[in-house]
């Protein structure tokens, strides 16, 4: 992005794209990646410890500038990186945008974050590359980092995590996903020499927590829909209600939207559903996906 398409940029209280950063878009969402300016850091003057080039900084509905995400380093991807570039312009059909430090740069590792964009995906797809270049066993962290989010925990396989104030609207969550010829890692990864690991997970946004899991969970394997509609006694849309979804896997909190609705994709299973709104009795219902 230039000096001439700042206004192009995305918003919301934790946006903070600057000139030289990446923005890539599709139907439904906005993202920035941060470009590799010298120190180039999360909220600048406010997010201390390490430069973070070349990580996910902004990732919005389209249109809407309610970003809440400081920063998504994946593999915990921080200091100074060999360049941030971009690869695919969109023009068929994906964009890409590569982060790439160079062996000698990173203790004899190769490391690359690929992110991609398609119409259609609410949220990135993101593909690290590890290669051991030396003659020795090297160890490399593959868990990522997602701080200042509120209520950050996992449901099974995926990482979920609510906007500071509930109020945004917005949710993110995180899951490793077997696509692109990538393995599902553990937290940390030894390599022999010469050896090469890649993987690939995906980070989506949602009105909720729970939407924002539905869209990872999808990728991951078989899901089932649960969709409500939320009316008073009087049949009029309810818009404020908050729903706790528990399940074998954990717990997830979903948000009606401008219309009273929420849909959401769960694993097969039972599910209780425990309804909160101001100044009404709390109800609480059980419901199975197949």
């Amino acid at each position: 992005m230039g000096p001439q398409t700042v206004n192009e940029f995305p918003g919301g209280k934790e946006a903070d794209p600057i000139i030289g950063d990446f923005l890539m878009r599709n139907d439904l969402v906005e993202a920035v990646i941060s470009c590799d300016a010298p120190m180039r850091k999360a909220n600048m003057g406010t997010f201390w410890g390490a430069p973070s080039p070349g990580c996910l900084y902004d990732l919005t509905h389209r249109g809407e500038n309610n970003d809440q995400l400081t920063v998504f380093a994946p593999s915990d991807q921080e200091g100074e990186v060999t360049y941030v570039r971009l690869i695919k312009d969109g023009s068929d059909g994906e964009a890409a945008i590569e982060t790439f430090v160079s062996g000698p740069s990173n203790g004899g590792v190769e490391k690359s974050h690929l992110y991609r964009l398609r119409d259609g995906m609410k949220g990135l797809l993101i593909t690290t590359t590890f290669n051991n270049l030396t003659s020795a066993t090297k160890e490399v962290v593959t868990k990522d980092s997602i701080p200042r989010l509120r209520a950050l925990h996992s449901v099974g396989k995926v990482q979920v995590a609510d906007s500071n104030d509930p109020a945004s609207r917005v949710g993110y969550a995180c899951g490793w996903v077997e696509e692109e010829g990538s393995t599902i890692p553990t937290e940390t990864v030894v390599l022999n020499p010469g050896e090469r690991i890649q993987v690939t997970r995906f980070f989506a946004i949602g009105i909720s927590p729970a939407e924002a899991y539905g869209e990872v969970a999808k990728r991951q394997g078989k899901t089932g829909i649960l969709f409500t509609e939320i009316n008073d006694d009087k049949g009029e849309n309810v818009l404020t209600t908050e729903v706790e979804i528990e399940g074998e896997q954990g717990s997830l909190t979903a948000y009606t939207n401008e219309v009273g609705e929420f849909r959401v994709n769960l694993l097969p299973g039972d599910y209780r559903l425990t309804l909160h709104d101001h100044g009404r009795k709390r109800m609480i219902k059980e419901v199975t996906i197949h």
